[in-house]
C-alpha cells in the first residue's frame, strides 16, 4: 500500500522552551488522516493509551505527550502551562503529513480533535474539544 502505514512514533516537540515528550499513533492510509490529540492527565496517573490504540484502530491519528514537568518532559509541571502545552502538540500535528488539515469539524469547524480524560471528584469524566 503506498500511503502512510500505521506505526508508533516517538515524538519530541517545544512549548514554552521546555522539550515535551509524547507518541504518535499513525493510522494506515493512502491519504492523511483525521487525527486526535489525547491529554491524557497529570503526572502519575493513567495514559489512558487504549484510547489511542482504539482510534488507530478506527481509522484515525493520535498524538499523546506528556505536560512539562511529568513522565520525563522538561520543566516544572503547573496546571497553568497545560493550554500552552496543549497548543504546541497540536501546531505540532498539524505540521505531519500523514494529518488531514483539510477535513474540519462541521459544527465548530476545526481540524485536531482534542481528548482529555481528568479525574475528578466524582470519578473519571472524559470530555472532547476541538482546536483549531
Amino acid at each position: 500500500m503506498s500511503g502512510f502505514q500505521a506505526g508508533l512514533d516517538g515524538v519530541t516537540f517545544t512549548s514554552n522552551g521546555r522539550k515535551l515528550l509524547g507518541g504518535f499513533y499513525r493510522s494506515a492510509g493512502t491519504a492523511p488522516r483525521p487525527t486526535a490529540v489525547l491529554l491524557h492527565g497529570t503526572p502519575g496517573l493513567e495514559k489512558h493509551l487504549d484510547i489511542a490504540y482504539r482510534l488507530r484502530d478506527l481509522g484515525w491519528n493520535c498524538l499523546y505527550f506528556h505536560f512539562r514537568g511529568s513522565w520525563g518532559s522538561e520543566g516544572p509541571f503547573s496546571f497553568a502551562g497545560l493550554p500552552d502545552d496543549a497548543g504546541a502538540a497540536v501546531d505540532w500535528a498539524l505540521r505531519q503529513p500523514s494529518v488531514d488539515k483539510s477535513r474540519e469539524d462541521p459544527v465548530q469547524q476545526r481540524r485536531i480533535l482534542v481528548t482529555v480524560r481528568a479525574a475528578v471528584p466524582a470519578g473519571n469524566a472524559a470530555h472532547s474539544v476541538s482546536l483549531r
